[in-house]
């Protein structure tokens, strides 16, 4: 079976008539919480490790109010994506974390885009990402590791924040400041 997935420019994509709340009443999330969006296929080199870290910081620190963390991509072949579930369920974060563990269509990505407060890209390695052109494209404010692939697309601090690849402190401290900052979180 073959899925062609195009990467570019998603502007023709972009349904400008959905909202945030428009996006999370079709997902079926709440209107009141705030959400990260981890997204795409599920493999170690995305770093998903690294963001869960960061979101046990940010549950000790926030308790009830941390962000949940919506995983939506499909594990690759091989992935042992048991070690992710187990690390969330020793560090009681199951309600903290909601995945969906299969291919999302682009149509479909929209809605989990416009509906995150904050994208993260917390990769460790990367050639191109589809990912992140996803994100400029529907406006998200994104967290992204600072790898070279990424130099000619992201620029800190004005279409997002860049983090040390692998530094789930520096994850932690980002997220943060996007979270209680509204008018930076708009901005970026």
């Amino acid at each position: 079976k073959l899925i062609l997935m195009p990467h570019g420019g998603y502007e023709y994509f972009d349904d400008t008539t959905i909202s945030k709340k428009i996006a999370r009443d079709h997902i079926l999330l709440s209107n009141s919480a705030y959400y990260i969006l981890f997204f795409g296929s599920v493999h170690q080199r995305k770093g998903l490790s690294v963001l869960l870290s960061a979101l046990n910081k940010l549950f000790n620190t926030l308790k009830t109010t941390c962000p949940t963390l919506l995983v939506i991509g499909k594990p690759i072949s091989g992935y042992d994506i048991q070690r992710d579930l187990a690390y969330i369920k020793e560090n009681r974060l199951s309600e903290k974390v909601k995945m969906k563990l299969e291919f999302v269509s682009v149509e479909e990505a929209e809605y989990w885009y416009k509906a995150a407060d904050i994208v993260v890209l917390p990769y460790t390695s990367v050639c191109e990402s589809g990912v992140l052109r996803q994100a400029f494209t529907y406006g998200c404010s994104t967290i992204v590791s600072r790898l070279p692939q990424f130099s000619d697309l992201t620029v800190h601090d004005e279409n997002c924040l860049l983090f040390e690849a692998g530094d789930s402190n520096e994850l932690f401290t980002m997220i943060t400041d996007l979270l209680f900052n509204s008018v930076k979180r708009e901005r970026i």
